[in-house]
């Protein structure tokens, strides 16, 4: 069930509870089996897909995990995991991955300790919106086929980490 838990300007941002059959209410982008399994792995741990809406158009979405998934072996209970978030090719360009992640971190999902997103080092528009929100980068990993995340100085992922309350756009 998608339900509308925050408004602001012209836009919605609606909460997804994720089931086993169903990992999105909507599919925005390609999902390979590895990432479906990955998300089933998630689920256990609990985790929750925003969506951003105009009107009835699906603009994005962002996920949060629990810091608890051992697979995030840098976060604890408190924390939350930021991430995957995505915006539609058309939509791209006009700040709603900032948005949706600054309402879903500052307004949805309330009393985490400390925020981690994971960012291909090539991906400078998601490198761009965990820095507009306060993120630090703190590390890099190497994401192994089983998606384990392994820290490595030159692996291909960043590893950025933002403080409950630093900032709201």
């Amino acid at each position: 069930m998608l339900e509308t838990v925050y408004e602001f300007d012209d836009l919605q941002v609606a909460k997804y509870k994720p089931t086993a059959l169903k990992p999105f209410y909507v599919d925005m982008e390609p999902t390979t089996i590895l990432r479906r399994i990955r998300f089933l792995i998630d689920l256990h741990y609990g985790y929750s897909v925003y969506y951003l809406k105009k009107g009835n158009e699906f603009l994005g979405y962002c996920t949060i995990t629990s810091g608890k998934n051992p697979r995030f072996w840098f976060a604890d209970e408190k924390d939350i995991v930021i991430g995957p978030y995505y915006v539609d090719d058309k939509q791209r360009g006009k700040g709603y991955a900032t948005k949706l992640v600054d309402a879903v971190i500052n307004h949805c999902e309330t009393g985490w300790n400390k925020g981690y997103i994971s960012i291909r080092n090539s991906n400078a528009p998601s490198i761009k919106v965990a820095e507009r929100l306060g993120a630090k980068l703190v590390f890099h990993v190497h994401n192994t086929k089983t998606k384990k995340l392994i820290k490595d100085e030159h692996g291909e992922y960043g590893i950025y980490e933002i403080v409950y309350g630093w900032y709201d756009i």
